[in-house]
Order: C-alpha cells, then sequence, then structure tokens
C-alpha cells in the first residue's frame, strides 16, 4: 500500500485504516460508507494463526469511525457458535470485546508520537486482526469442543472497571522493560 499519509482525507481518517484491512490475504470482503464519518468492511475473515492452524472462517462486520486511532474500530460477527455474553467477550448483538479501550488509546497515540501515521495504520490494523482471530478461534474451539465456561488460561482483561487495574499493572511492567533497553 503508497504511504497513506500521502492521500488521508481529513475527513475520512477510517479510510486508509479499513483499506490496509483489506489488503491482508486472511480478508475478503467490501468497504462501504456507512456516513459522513464511518465506512465498514463486511466479509470473511480466516481465523488462520501463526499458532494455530484451522481453516475455520468467519463473517465478520468492522466499523471504524474516522476517530479510530481514539476508538477501537466496533467489530462484529453473527457466526452461529458465537457465545454471546459477557465473559465470552461478546455481547447480545455479536459486538466482540476485543481490545481494551485505553489500551489502544494509548498505544495508538504513543505510535503516532513516535512513529507517525503509516506504522500506526499498520499496527492498528494488525493488531485488530490477531486479537479479532483469537477471540474468534477461542469460540470456534470452544463450540467444537463443548467449552460452556471462559478457561482462565486463555488471556483477556476482565470487563469494564475491573479491566483498567490489570491495564495500570500491565502498562507498569512494559514502562520498566522500556526502561531497561
Amino acid at each position: 500500500m503508497d504511504d497513506p499519509s500521502k492521500w488521508i482525507c481529513k475527513s475520512r481518517w477510517e479510510l486508509p485504516f479499513l483499506a490496509c484491512l483489506l489488503e491482508d490475504d486472511s480478508f475478503d470482503g467490501n468497504l462501504s460508507l456507512a456516513g459522513a464519518r464511518c465506512a465498514q468492511i463486511r466479509g470473511t475473515l480466516s481465523l488462520r494463526l501463526e499458532e494455530h492452524s484451522t481453516t475455520d472462517r468467519a463473517q465478520v462486520k468492522i466499523s471504524c469511525g474516522s476517530d479510530w486511532f481514539d476508538k477501537p474500530p466496533l467489530v462484529s460477527s453473527d457466526s452461529y457458535w458465537l457465545q454471546k455474553c459477557e465473559d465470552w467477550h461478546v455481547n447480545k448483538r455479536g459486538e466482540l470485546c476485543w481490545v481494551y479501550h485505553e489500551q489502544w488509546r494509548k498505544y495508538m497515540a504513543e505510535c503516532v508520537k513516535e512513529n507517525g501515521w503509516t506504522p500506526t495504520i499498520r499496527l492498528g490494523t494488525t493488531w485488530l486482526l490477531r486479537s479479532v482471530k483469537f477471540l474468534l478461534c477461542c469460540h470456534s474451539h470452544a463450540h467444537q469442543f463443548g467449552i460452556s465456561e471462559w478457561p482462565r488460561e486463555w488471556e483477556a482483561y476482565s470487563h469494564f472497571d475491573k479491566a483498567k487495574p490489570e491495564f495500570a499493572r500491565d502498562e507498569r511492567r512494559r514502562q520498566r522493560r522500556k526502561a531497561r533497553r
């Protein structure tokens, strides 16, 4: 993809982000404008990850506003095997809780400041795809093997305010590692 910073329209900041997602081999979908400040892509996502070989696929919709760097894109799926409840990080509408919002906001701002927009778009799209694939793989695996409760060994932040201290702890660790470099 060409350098997105060359063709970003100030009112359509979501388009380069979604274009980068569409470039990924694991996603087959189409872009549509969903309003003046929002666009979305719908399609099929391969759930294959380096550490998880599978042929499973899921129908997803990714909605992205022009403020994607501040608010993570909304990802939803209507796959029949999704367990739609808070403990499984999916609400009743099929919207996935794939990232802790404060973490996204902090890391995107940090990346823009240190590296500029192009690397930030690439980081954001890679993060979104890996996180969504992981979450959907967990659901697919649970469906295949009759797992009804989210296993503790599947790492994930808690929900809502409970995630705050967990993120703060992880952030302190990250800052200590960064200081040692």
